[in-house]
C-alpha cells in the first residue's frame, strides 16, 4: 500500500517528537505543520496571527515549529502538539493511526483557502491542454474518465480526443495525460476530488514528482494531444487553463470554493478533549479579524462569511 512507508514515518517522527517534547502548560499553544525545512509558506501569517491574538491574550504563549504536515499530525495525536496546520488534506492512513492513538476521529477546522496561483501555498490543481486544442471546457465526470481507470462518475474511460466531441485533426487522436505523481499530495487530492477516492489511474499518465513541476506544463507545450492537471504557479504561454463544469479557477471562484479544485488550508486538533485556550483561539482566527489578517498576508485567501460561520459551529459543537 502506497501510504505504509508515510505512515511509519509519521510515528516515528512524532513519538520521537513527543519524546523529548517539554510538556505544554496552560498557557501554551503549540502549532505545528505547514511548511518545510527548506522553506517557510504560512510563517509569516502564523506570526501575525500570534502577535495578534496576544495582544488580547499576553499571557499566552507560542510554540511553533511548521515542518510538514505529516509530522504535525503525529505531534497532535502523540500529545506533542495541540494544533496541526496543514497545507493539505488528511491521507485515510492519517485518520486511522489519529483513532488508533486517541480513541476518536481528528477534528478538522477549514481556516482559509489555497492560493490561485501562489506556489506552496496550498495552490488550487487547474487543467491544461496545449494552446491549439479548441477544448474550453470538461465536467468533473470527463476529468475522472480521462485521468482515471475506475471511473466512478461515469460509465466508461475516456482515451482518445473525439469521444470528447473533438472533429477533425483530433478524431482518433489518443489523449496523453500528464500530472504529478499520484503518490504527491496533488495525487492524493485528485483522487479524492475528482476520482471519488479511486486509486486505479489511467497507466499512460506521464508522472512528474513535486520538484519536477514546472516540467508538467513543459511537456504539454510540446506535446499538442497532452491535457495536464498542473498548478496555475506555472504557467506556460503554449498552454491554456480550461473550466470545469464550466468554472475557471479565478480568485473569486476559488476563495468562495465554487471552482471544484480550490484546496482548503485546515486545522487540526484533538476532538476531546480541546483546551479551552486551543479552542478560543480557532476562534480568533475564523473571527473577521483573523480573516482579516489573512486578507493583508495576501498568500492564502479569507473564508467567505458563509464557510467561516460553519466550520465556527463545528467548534462549537466540538467543545465539552
Amino acid at each position: 500500500m502506497r501510504y505504509g512507508l508515510v505512515f511509519v514515518a509519521i510515528c516515528a517522527s512524532a513519538v520521537c517528537t513527543a519524546q523529548t517534547s517539554v510538556a505544554s502548560d496552560a498557557r501554551t499553544i503549540r502549532i505545528w505543520g505547514h511548511g518545510s525545512r527548506k522553506g517557510d509558506f504560512a510563517g509569516n501569517l502564523v506570526r501575525r496571527w500570534n502577535e495578534a491574538y496576544g495582544r488580547m491574550h499576553p499571557q499566552v504563549r507560542f510554540e511553533v515549529a511548521l515542518r510538514g504536515d505529516s509530522a504535525a499530525i503525529g505531534g497532535v495525536y502523540t500529545g506533542a502538539a495541540d494544533i496541526a496546520l496543514m497545507g493539505r488534506e488528511i491521507w485515510p492512513i492519517e485518520i486511522e493511526g489519529f483513532e488508533q492513538a486517541t480513541g476518536s476521529k481528528p477534528l478538522e477546522i477549514s481556516i482559509m483557502t489555497g492560493s490561485v496561483d501562489q506556489a506552496n501555498h496550498s495552490t488550487a490543481l487547474a487543467i491544461f491542454v496545449h494552446h491549439d486544442n479548441p477544448l474550453t471546457s470538461l465536467t468533473m465526470e470527463q476529468l475522472d474518465a480521462i485521468f482515471g481507470a475506475g471511473h466512478r462518475r461515469g460509465p466508461k474511460n475516456i482515451r482518445k480526443w473525439d469521444e470528447l466531441g473533438s472533429t477533425g485533426d483530433w478524431a482518433g487522436r489518443e489523449i496523453h495525460p500528464y500530472g504529478f505523481a499520484i503518490r504527491h499530495d496533488y495525487g492524493q487530492f485528485f483522487e479524492r476530488a475528482v476520482m471519488g477516492g479511486s486509486q486505479k489511474w489511467n497507466c499512460a499518465l506521464h508522472e512528474f514528482s513535486p520538484d519536477q513541476r514546472r516540467q508538467i506544463l513543459e511537456a504539454l507545450a510540446k506535446d499538442r494531444y497532452g491535457i495536464a492537471m498542473a498548478s496555475l504557479a506555472d504557467r506556460n504561454p503554449n498552454c491554456k487553463t480550461i473550466a470545469i463544469d464550466g468554472i475557471l479557477p479565478t480568485r473569486d471562484a476559488v476563495m468562495s470554493r465554487r471552482y471544484p479544485l480550490s484546496r482548503p488550508v485546515s486545522l487540526v486538533v484533538r476532538r476531546s478533549p480541546m483546551p479551552p485556550l486551543v479552542s478560543e483561539y480557532i476562534a480568533f482566527l475564523l473571527s473577521r479579524e483573523g480573516q482579516q489578517i489573512v486578507a493583508r498576508d495576501g498568500g492564502y485567501l479569507p473564508l467567505p462569511e458563509s464557510i467561516a460561520r460553519q466550520e465556527r459551529r463545528k467548534l462549537i459543537e466540538a467543545r465539552p
